[in-house]
């Protein structure tokens, strides 16, 4: 039996789920620091384009907007009021990985023994990586408000993180959320906002992930200071080649976020040797060694 409490709180979501339908106004969009960084005689062109993911939404005093624990395809930007973080667990979460396969290259047919060795795999250590994909530096040292102007959950959203803390409305409080689409759009469109989302990444996430990594493990970290300042955030779309069999081997790359597809030329077709995932990475072998790319990768 529903009690009132329920009702309230689904009369709530509903009311919510028909503010996302209708897409923020263009000219409120243009009002804000968010699309600063895009030229100006992109904006418009841009706004438009973006603006069908992104949706104006109020929530009162004590409205939940993220829930620790639970996953998010959108980023929130203040535009209005005050949010509060709520840190149940010290500021730390463990992210847990969903969906999706996942299929060691031993186990594919036809799989290419030489090559699983240049195919990095998570260490068992992984999944006790700490980190605050919803949160700004500040509120790690105390402050837990969120003004005008400061986006959150954008990491999260990215890499398909688990929320590591709740937040809500502190004062009536109004939010653009931009859906994951919008988001990358703002990403390729916008040099001001990429920064700034890189910037973040590196301050809170990326020399924990390193660590990870059985190559930096060991280093100082004086050094890895020196990588993870010259660590490059990049975005795919599904089915977009990331690089080619054959190519320069001219990085490392480490998967942050979604799947990728591991697949060498036979003949006249692509052979799928494996998968992978958040936490996995590939090319310190071909780099280190001067080879070229021996396997092409491909955003799933």
């Amino acid at each position: 039996m529903k009690t009132d409490q329920d009702r309230g709180e689904l009369r709530a979501r509903y009311e919510r789920r028909l503010q996302l339908m209708v897409p923020a106004d263009a000219e409120l969009l243009a009002q804000q620091s968010l699309f600063a960084g895009i030229p100006e005689k992109a904006r418009a062109k841009v706004i438009e384009k973006v603006r069908r993911y992104i949706h104006l939404a109020r929530f009162e005093p004590g409205d939940v907007v993220l829930r620790e624990g639970e996953y998010s395809d959108s980023a929130y930007y203040v535009v209005e009021g005050a949010a509060e973080v709520v840190l149940t667990t010290d500021g730390a979460m463990v992210p847990q990985v969903r969906g999706g396969a996942h299929v060691p290259a031993a186990q594919k047919p036809g799989a290419r023994p030489d090559l699983v060795p240049q195919i990095g795999r998570r260490g068992a250590g992984l999944s006790g990586t700490v980190i605050l994909s919803a949160l700004p530096p500040d509120v790690v040292q105390g402050n837990r408000m969120l003004g005008p102007g400061e986006i959150f959950g954008e990491i999260g959203a990215l890499s398909r993180y688990a929320v590591s803390a709740t937040v809500r409305a502190a004062t009536p409080l109004t939010l653009l959320q931009i859906r994951l689409p919008g988001l990358r759009m703002l990403l390729a469109s916008s040099k001001d906002f990429k920064k700034s989302m890189e910037e973040r990444y590196r301050e809170r996430i990326l020399a924990r992930q390193l660590r990870m990594v059985p190559l930096f493990a060991q280093l100082d970290d004086a050094f890895l200071e020196d990588v993870k300042r010259r660590a490059e955030l990049v975005s795919f779309d599904p089915g977009q080649v990331i690089v080619e069999e054959g190519a320069p081997a001219e990085e490392f790359l480490l998967v942050i976020g979604g799947y990728v597809k591991v697949s060498v030329r036979q003949g006249a077709s692509d052979l799928a040797l494996t998968y992978l995932r958040k936490g996995d990475f590939a090319g310190e072998s071909a780099l280190l060694l001067e080879d070229p790319w021996p396997f092409t990768l491909q955003a799933l």
